[in-house]
Parts: structure tokens; C-alpha cells; sequence
């Protein structure tokens, strides 16, 4: 095996790891964040000195063959919102890759900030005449800001990665959240295969659970008033939506009268213990459903932790010093913990 083939085999193996059936949820949420503000604004590019470049070496001591990833997409890829390299998503990557196949990595960056994902060609065009052994593109942002159609997203990014793939380049995507959740068969580690991916006009899909017979995928939406959408995944190639949850209406309008609104009701993650889901849902605490019945869940109760003082005057609403914003869940057989982001740590029961 030649020096760029081991190097391609060890990336394949950091890389992308094992498993049978993967689903891919959102990508960096803040930095999309930052960038989703802009608006339909190019904001600048990744060479502005303003924004470091994480282009270099890393792995430093361990021996070749050097694995070559070339980082492509916008903002998300450039590292916007950050002040120094080892903070970029780039520096966080080529570590990472490098301490997990134990060799040196060196990382070139052609991601431009207000990229979309029809600019993905001319960075490929630079990456190419270096050889990448990997490719690591996270874009999509753009594309949602400035109203681009996904089928037509999605068209660039596949012939992207089919250019990619023709060149030999193992290629690893991070996707913008508003194409929902992407479901690949990695039975085959280096040949990741794109199954299906769902489809729900809320946009803004975050997180995912699946349920223990793998048969239904509860996606949440992290927007204005987010919704947790339940999916038949039986047909990996063809989700199908069976509900969207909401939560009564007396939480909502109790919430509403704490100054709560807009991203502050809606749903941040699910987890599932048996036929049981639990949503920590910021403004509304952790919320619990019945969903024996993935097509009628039904609210069973609710966790609120009393409000508490906002130090950093961040998460409240405007002019309130005081409030809930639960943003983790995470239920046992025994106890649920919740992790308020103004109030810590909380465990209660689950309901009998």
C-alpha cells in the first residue's frame, strides 16, 4: 500500500468510525447562528484577517504518512464568530483526526464565509492540485438565507461530492439544520450511502431520537415555537411524518405570561426511555409524552424548574432578570435530570 493510500485509509477510519445506520442532525449551532443573523448579507471571506485561518499542520511528533484534508464550505467551516485557530472548527477537526489515527495532519482551508453551496466548485478547483486525501465541507447557511430551493442545494452538494469521490477524496459533509435530518448507511465506513432524509416545512431540525424498535425517528426543530415531529423511518429512503406534538395550550399561555416567546417556546432535545419521551423545552421546563402511539403522543406531565437569576443576562427576556431556560434532558428508569442554562442542575422523578 502506497504513502496516500494508507494516509486515505487512516482518515477513512478517524474519520467517519463505525456503526450500521447513522442520522445527522444539525451541524455548529453557533457559529450557524451568528451567521443566520447576517441575513442575506456576504459578510466577508475567510482570508479577512478578522477571522483566523486554521490552515497548518497538527499532530506534532507523530509519524507519516501525513494525512491531507482539505476544509470547504462557509462560515461554519471558516470558524466566523471566533478570535483564535485552536477555536476554529478546522483546528478542532485536524486535532482531532490527528490523535485518533495517531499520524500528522495538515489542514488547508478554501472555506469563504457567505459561501453557498454553488460556490462549492471553485474551492474544489483550488483543493484538487493538492492532492486531498480527505474533504470536510459544511455548508448550507447561506443557502437557507438567501431562499435557495434544497433540491437545488442539494444538486451542487452531490456533484460536489461526486467530483470529490472521482478524484479519490474520502469526503465527510456537515450540513445546514433547514435540510432536515439525513439518513446514511455506513455499514461501509468509507463509502457512507445516502438513504433519505425528512422533510418538515418547520425547518431548523436540531436533534433526533430514535425509538428501540428503530422504527420511528423524533426529530426536533430548534426555531420560534419549534415542534418535535414524529417520522416512520421503517423505509429509510421515504420517512414518512406521522405527528407533530404540541404541548397544551395552558403551558404555552402560562409561559407567554413570564415574557417567554418566540425561540424560548419552542423545543431544544428529545430522549426516549421505553414508550416515553422527554423534551427539555427552555421556557416550558421538561415535558413528557406518551408515545406508545407515534401517530397521537400524548402529554403525560411536566418538569419546571422555578426561575432563577440570570447572571450573564443572556438567555431571559427582555427585561426580566429572572427566568427558566432548560436546555438538556436526560431520563432514567429512576430519575430525569434536567439542565436549566440560569438555574443548573435539576433531578426529579420520572411520573409512575
Amino acid at each position: 500500500m502506497g504513502r496516500a493510500a494508507a494516509a486515505r485509509k487512516l482518515a477513512s477510519a478517524a474519520a467517519f468510525g463505525g456503526g450500521g445506520l447513522s442520522v445527522l442532525g444539525a451541524c455548529l449551532y453557533g457559529v450557524l447562528r451568528g451567521e443566520a443573523a447576517l441575513a442575506r448579507r456576504v459578510i466577508g471571506n475567510a482570508d479577512d484577517p478578522r477571522f483566523p485561518d486554521s490552515t497548518g499542520w497538527y499532530g506534532r511528533g507523530r509519524p507519516g504518512p501525513a494525512i491531507k484534508v482539505a476544509l470547504l464550505g462557509d462560515s461554519s467551516a471558516a470558524g466566523y464568530g471566533v478570535e483564535r485557530i485552536v477555536e476554529t472548527p478546522g483546528a478542532f477537526f485536524a486535532s482531532g483526526l490527528a490523535a485518533e489515527a495517531d499520524r500528522r495532519v495538515h489542514l488547508r482551508t478554501y472555506a469563504k464565509v457567505g459561501a453557498q453551496s454553488s460556490d462549492l466548485a471553485g474551492q474544489i478547483d483550488l483543493a484538487l492540485p493538492n492532492d486531498p486525501d480527505l474533504a470536510v465541507i459544511l455548508i448550507g447557511t447561506n443557502d437557507v438565507t438567501h431562499r435557495v430551493r434544497p433540491s437545488q442545494s442539494v444538486r451542487y452538494l452531490a456533484e460536489s461530492v461526486r467530483r470529490l469521490l472521482d478524484a479519490d477524496v474520502l469526503v465527510l459533509v456537515g450540513t445546514c439544520p433547514d435540510l432536515g435530518t439525513v439518513i446514511l448507511d455506513i455499514s461501509k465506513p468509507a463509502q457512507p450511502r445516502f438513504l433519505g432524509r425528512t422533510t418538515d416545512t418547520q425547518g431548523s431540525a436540531h436533534s433526533t431520537a430514535i425509538t428501540p424498535n428503530g422504527k420511528v425517528l423524533i426529530e426536533t426543530h430548534e426555531t420560534s415555537g419549534g415542534r418535535p415531529s414524529f417520522w416512520d423511518i421503517s423505509k429509510p429512503s421515504r420517512p414518512k411524518l406521522l405527528s407533530v406534538f404540541k404541548p397544551p395550550r395552558k403551558l404555552l399561555e402560562a409561559a407567554r405570561r413570564t415574557g417567554a416567546g418566540g425561540f424560548g417556546l419552542g423545543v431544544h432535545d428529545p430522549k426516549i426511555i421505553g414508550s416515553r419521551a422527554y423534551f427539555s423545552w427552555y421556557s416550558l421546563g421538561v415535558i413528557v409524552a406518551d408515545i406508545s402511539d407515534p401517530r397521537h403522543p400524548k402529554f403525560l406531565t411536566r418538569f419546571l424548574p422555578p426561575s432563577s437569576r440570570d447572571p450573564e443576562k443572556g438567555f431571559c427576556p427582555l427585561g426580566k432578570t429572572r427566568c427558566t431556560f432548560n436546555w438538556g434532558v436526560y431520563p432514567t428508569q429512576r430519575y430525569v435530570v434536567a439542565s436549566d442554562m440560569v438555574g443548573g442542575l435539576w433531578v426529579f422523578r420520572p411520573p409512575s
